[in-house]
């Protein structure tokens, strides 16, 4: 039975260093030009690289995110429901995918993490599952690697909320945001994941261009009814 519940620990940020200033260098590409795959990580390799990214988080990241924008209250709510950020070498693979490398670039990585609920011993606990880890560098913050492929979004756990839903367009953004924002990450993401958003009480959006793109999208997804042709009466 179901009588109790109980919240998660806020995640630490800790480990050895990397030299968070060559974040600046490299290429990435956007969903829109992402090739289907299989999976590369499974979900236990997922939350244990995202783990080891936290771990190489030192003082000089937390500084230099903090010049972009990222203030250190935006990462401790983020930190209070899933591993904020992290740092690990990548390699880029085909289809704007990565993986780790201890001889690869550093790279931001922002965990995508989803709520669920187990039930342990009669407890049910809060919890999260890593679904994907996504490698950024600020030189240029519109274009990302995956590393499995599968998110399509940053904060899809605020949908259906009954709230309005700020939209944001890059995961430094969305640190920003504390998490409590959603960043789109694949653009050509399947029809079903458009819907959700349709049934959102309202999404505010920092710019036109943003939201022209948002628009054009949902459009595009919308699902159609059925349509056939009525036959003449004889």
């Amino acid at each position: 039975m179901r009588d109790a519940k109980r919240k998660r620990p806020a995640f630490a940020e800790a480990g050895r260093s990397h030299d968070f200033r060559q974040f600046q260098a490299g290429t990435y590409q956007t969903g829109e030009n992402r090739t289907s795959h299989t999976a590369f990580a499974s979900a236990s390799d997922l939350m244990q690289e995202a783990f080891a990214s936290v771990r190489n988080v030192r003082q000089a990241h937390l500084d230099y995110l903090r010049a972009l924008g990222v203030s250190p209250g935006a990462l401790a709510c983020l930190g209070q429901v899933q591993p904020p950020f992290g740092v690990l070498g990548v390699q880029e693979l085909e289809g704007s995918l990565f993986e780790p490398s201890p001889v690869g670039r550093p790279a931001l990585i922002v965990p995508v993490a989803k709520p669920i609920t187990r039930d342990i011993q009669g407890l049910s606990i809060d919890d999260i599952a890593i679904v994907d880890l996504i490698a950024v560098r600020s030189a240029e913050p519109t274009r990302w690697l995956w590393r499995d492929g599968s998110a399509w979004a940053l904060g899809s756990g605020l949908l259906g909320q009954n709230a309005p839903l700020r939209v944001v367009p890059t995961p430094f953004d969305w640190l920003k945001a504390g998490g409590q924002a959603l960043c789109i990450l694949d653009w050509a993401a399947p029809a079903h994941c458009w819907e959700l958003l349709r049934g959102e009480l309202a999404l505010e959006l920092p710019d036109g261009q943003l939201r022209n793109r948002l628009r054009n999208a949902l459009v595009r997804n919308a699902a159609l009814p059925p349509m056939e042709v009525a036959p003449r009466a004889a």
